[in-house]
C-alpha cells in the first residue's frame, strides 16, 4: 500500500474512532496533524533507526529516513490520538519489542503534560525463548538483537514517563496498584493468553478505561473478552503490515452500549 492511501485510511479511521466515542472528528484529526507535524518525533525516531541499523536492519529499520508518521501505520497513530483525547494517568502496555508503540504512546504523553506509561515486555533473545515470542507466528524477526534492549526505538528525551518491566505481564498486572486508564496489549497473541491479560487487567482498570489490542484478527481471545464481559467493541484495519486486513481492536469501559445483550443484523440468501 503507498504512503498516500495509508494516510487516507487513517483518516476514516479517526472518523471511526469519533464516532465511538461521540467526539466531534475534527478534534481527532487536530491530534492526527499535530503528529503528523512533529519533526522533533520524527527526527528522533530516524536517529535511533540509523544508530540501530549496525544491529538490527529489518522493516522500517532497512529505510534511511522516514519522513511521515504514516509509515508507523495506524495502531501507532490511533494510539497516539486516543492517548491525547482520553489523557489517562496511568497507561499500561504489553510487549515493547523495539518500541515503536511505546514511542507513540510516551509522545501523545509528553503533548498532554500529564500521565506515565508502565510497559511490560518478556523478551525473547534465543530461539528456546520463541515458545514466549512476542508474536509466535512472525519468528526470529522479533528476538531482541545483540548489542540493543528493549525498546530500542524509544527517543531519550520521552523516557521520563516512562517504566520499562522486563517480567512476565500474568505476574505484573496483578501487582498494579494505580487505576490504569489505558490498557494496550501487544504481547502474546495467543487466545489463552490475550484473555488471560485482560482477565487480570480487568479489575485493575479506571471506570473510563480503555483497551486496546493490536492483531485481535490472530484468535478469538479478545472478541470472546467483550462477549463475556458484555462490552461493545470497535474493530479497524491497520496498514502497518502492508495490507488492510482487521487488526486491530478496543473496547471503552463506559461506553453507553455495554450490557446490551440485543444481537441485530441481516443477512442475504
Amino acid at each position: 500500500m503507498d504512503i498516500q492511501t495509508s494516510h487516507i485510511c487513517n483518516l476514516l479511521s479517526l472518523e471511526l474512532i469519533a464516532e465511538y466515542y461521540s467526539v466531534e472528528a475534527s478534534l481527532l484529526k487536530q491530534y492526527y496533524t499535530e503528529l503528523y507535524d512533529d519533526t522533533v518525533f520524527i527526527n528522533a525516531l530516524n536517529r535511533k533507526i540509523e544508530d540501530c541499523q549496525p544491529f538490527y536492519s529489518e522493516g522500517l529499520f532497512s529505510r534511511k529516513d522516514i519522513d511521515t508518521v504514516d509509515w508507523f501505520g495506524n495502531q501507532r497513530i490511533s494510539l497516539y490520538v486516543l492517548i491525547r483525547l482520553l489523557k489517562p494517568e496511568l497507561c499500561v502496555e504489553t510487549g515493547v519489542f523495539y518500541g515503536g508503540t511505546t514511542a507513540f504512546i510516551l509522545n501523545a504523553i509528553s503533548k498532554n503534560k500529564t500521565g506515565r506509561l508502565i510497559s511490560i515486555d518478556l523478551p525473547g533473545n534465543n530461539e528456546e525463548q520463541m515458545n514466549y515470542a512476542r508474536h509466535s507466528n512472525v519468528g526470529c524477526s522479533e528476538i531482541i538483537p545483540d548489542g540493543l534492549r528493549t525498546g530500542f526505538i524509544v527517543p531519550d528525551y520521552l523516557k521520563d514517563s516512562w517504566e520499562l518491566k522486563l517480567d512476565d505481564s500474568r505476574e505484573v498486572i496483578p501487582q498494579l496498584v494505580e487505576p490504569v486508564g489505558f490498557f494496550s496489549h501487544d504481547s502474546e497473541h495467543s487466545h489463552d493468553f490475550i484473555l488471560s491479560e485482560l482477565n487480570l487487567v480487568k479489575a485493575k482498570l479506571s471506570q473510563n478505561a480503555t483497551i486496546f489490542a493490536d492483531d485481535v484478527n490472530w484468535s478469538n481471545g479478545f472478541l470472546e473478552f467483550c462477549v463475556k464481559e458484555k462490552l461493545y467493541p470497535l474493530f479497524l484495519t491497520d496498514n502497518g503490515k502492508g495490507s488492510l486486513k482487521m487488526r486491530l481492536g478496543m473496547t471503552w469501559m463506559n461506553h453507553p452500549n455495554n450490557g446490551k445483550q440485543e444481537v441485530t443484523g441481516s443477512s442475504t440468501k
